[in-house]
């Protein structure tokens, strides 16, 4: 099996490992460190807008790219979905660095009133005086994923929030993978979404304002082949990633949307202030 990379938001697996790296493994059992979910970024996936500069990154309009590592996957990239949950968070109409909070339940949130888009919502009070300010709340679909790389083995654990116009995509793979039977010993049953491999692309839509912007296009692939070392690493891995999640030891910090500025003919990120 090829050498897994370490990288930011890379998880622990669970599955055993070949023995020429066993005392890797040995070793990162013995010398662990003691860090908290504080002090770990998970990389949050984002698509380069042509006009920005894509964090400093190489990546140009409409390719895939981690904010953290740097890393540019082009447009499209092979991916295991994990874990899927939602949040609510709430941003300054004058754009800051962080989110003013994150409301993980809708029955948390202050009194709003929708806008336009169903996923946005203006706050209207607080505590049950006026909101003197005009904040917005919006809602995340939070994808946790693996990327996996078939050429060299590695797999790297990151989050793609989806808001806006993209929760669209969100809810056709939701679908996707609540449809997927497969038959076992005891008759049909539903496999756990890490079992299958996913194409993540990227293409261009167009909103009702005639403006361009890049949305995923994404495909389920095939299912994973348990027969295979590298695939059984992979499942290794999301089984465990899933598990940290769903135990809180995984935080995300949200960024904030870019407010769209550039004509039809250029492509823009989807925002609640537009």
């Amino acid at each position: 099996m090829s050498k897994a990379k370490s990288e930011v938001g890379t998880v622990e697996v669970e599955s055993q490992l070949p023995a020429s790296i066993s005392s890797f493994e040995e070793d990162g059992l013995e010398f662990v460190e003691d860090l908290t979910s504080e002090e770990i970024g998970l990389p949050r996936i984002k698509i380069a807008v042509g006009t920005s500069d894509n964090h400093g990154t190489a990546a140009k309009d409409g390719e895939i790219y981690n904010p953290v590592t740097s890393k540019v996957y082009g447009e499209g990239m092979l991916v295991v979905p994990v874990h899927f949950t939602t949040s609510w968070c709430e941003w300054k109409s004058v754009q800051g660095d962080a989110p003013v909070n994150t409301f993980y339940s809708e029955k948390e949130l202050p009194p709003t009133v929708r806008r336009e888009e169903k996923q946005w919502r203006e706050i209207i009070q607080v505590n049950g005086e006026d909101h003197p300010e005009d904040n917005y709340i919006g809602l995340n679909h939070d994808h946790y994923v693996l990327i996996v790389d078939p050429e060299t083995g590695a797999c790297e654990s990151a989050l793609i929030a989806m808001t806006n116009t993209r929760i669209k995509k969100s809810k056709a793979l939701n679908t996707t993978v609540v449809s997927q039977i497969a038959q076992g010993a005891n008759g049909p049953f539903r496999p756990p979404r890490f079992a299958y491999l996913y194409n993540f692309k990227t293409i261009k839509e167009q909103n009702a304002k005639k403006q361009l912007y890049h949305n995923w296009q994404i495909t389920i692939d095939r299912m994973l082949d348990l027969e295979n070392t590298t695939e059984q690493m992979w499942y290794g891995a999301a089984k465990s990633f899933k598990k940290a999640v769903v135990a809180g030891e995984v935080k995300v910090s949200a960024e904030v949307p870019e407010e769209p500025s550039q004509p039809a003919t250029e492509t823009f990120e989807p925002s609640p202030f537009g």
